[in-house]
């Protein structure tokens, strides 16, 4: 079967617009959006009782002797000799000031068992949270279509138009969704790119995988064909295969840079961080979800950037724990 090829990727915009998703050869990004208040375009031990021996029979007491009788001395030729205690067990229980370890048999020794705090009980007994709600960018038959996770994602970046913070914040969120996916992603260096709809996947700066790296823009809308009205940043990546086999290769993101001042620095509310947080999961395969609790929903909001519960059951299943695809 001949092998096909397309692009699916997303934009976020900050004045709520979804976008559609459109799948196969046309491209579908998730672009973000900017309103007032920036929106995005996802056994306790038994112990036994010790083994403490029977109690023998009392010895006969002696006989008193009548009254001016004297007692019977014992017979000369057979001298009494007391039991020897190597040899011959006692014949009377063992005087009670003899220590009790010295005829009682204890169990071996059991590690002491911390109990567990309160903090940890508690734990114990709250309910799990539930996952939120995730969405795929795209399925091959009714799988998640997703990197090869045992094999790095390699990325470049071109920073001409970026804020200041931009690599560190970038560094940082790359590193997040690397935790949460348990992908590797490996930084190739800057590059002059500007990704457009019609990327050149064959051209110089392709990996020995015959594929470009994924790369990281800023850029005017006037310099690139793929922001959609109103949005400050698109991602997404690039599939190559045949039903059943399909896989993404590369990818791309692009933040609007005339939109620079609108994100605060770092990962807080309405900042860069949280939109590089949220086009990465572009990147590795998540859609837009309706849950404004969820990182990857489509409009910048005041939520900090961390991925929320279906975010991260949405990157699990695109990631290294469902195998490799090679």
């Amino acid at each position: 079967m001949v092998g096909r090829s397309g692009v699916r990727r997303r934009g976020l915009h900050p004045v709520g617009a979804l976008v559609a998703l459109v799948v196969g050869v046309a491209t579908g990004l998730g672009a973000v959006v900017l309103p007032s208040t920036l929106a995005f375009a996802a056994a306790r031990p038994t112990l036994s009782a010790a083994a403490i021996p029977g109690d023998a029979a009392p010895a006969a007491p002696p006989a008193t002797p009548a009254p001016g009788v004297p007692a019977a001395a014992p017979p000369a030729t057979i001298p009494a000799i007391p039991p020897t205690t190597a040899t011959v067990p006692p014949t009377s229980a063992p005087p009670a000031a003899t220590p009790p370890s010295t005829t009682v048999a204890r169990p071996p020794a059991v590690p002491p068992t911390t109990a567990p705090s309160a903090d940890e009980r508690q734990a114990a007994a709250a309910p799990v949270e539930p996952a939120g709600p995730y969405a795929f960018l795209a399925l091959d038959q009714g799988r998640p279509v997703r990197y090869d996770p045992c094999k790095p994602i390699h990325y470049s970046v071109n920073l001409t138009e970026a804020p200041a913070n931009a690599a560190a914040d970038l560094q940082e969120a790359v590193r997040r969704v690397s935790e949460a996916t348990g992908m590797t992603f490996v930084y190739d260096g800057t590059t002059n790119e500007v990704p457009t709809s019609h990327r050149d996947l064959h051209g110089a700066n392709r990996l020995p995988s015959g594929w470009p790296p994924v790369v990281v823009a800023w850029a005017r809308p006037s310099e690139t064909d793929l922001f959609t009205p109103g949005s400050i940043g698109e991602g997404g990546s690039t599939w190559s295969g045949f039903p059943g086999h399909e896989v993404y290769v590369t990818g791309l993101i692009v933040i609007d840079s005339s939109q620079n001042d609108k994100l605060a620095p770092g990962f807080g509310a309405t900042s860069l961080g949280a939109v590089l947080m949220h086009e990465l999961g572009h990147v590795v395969g998540l859609d837009h979800v309706t849950d404004q609790t969820q990182l990857m929903f489509a409009n910048v909001t005041a939520k900090p950037a961390v991925y929320g519960t279906g975010d991260l059951a949405g990157l699990r299943l695109v990631g290294h724990d469902q195998g490799c695809l090679s």
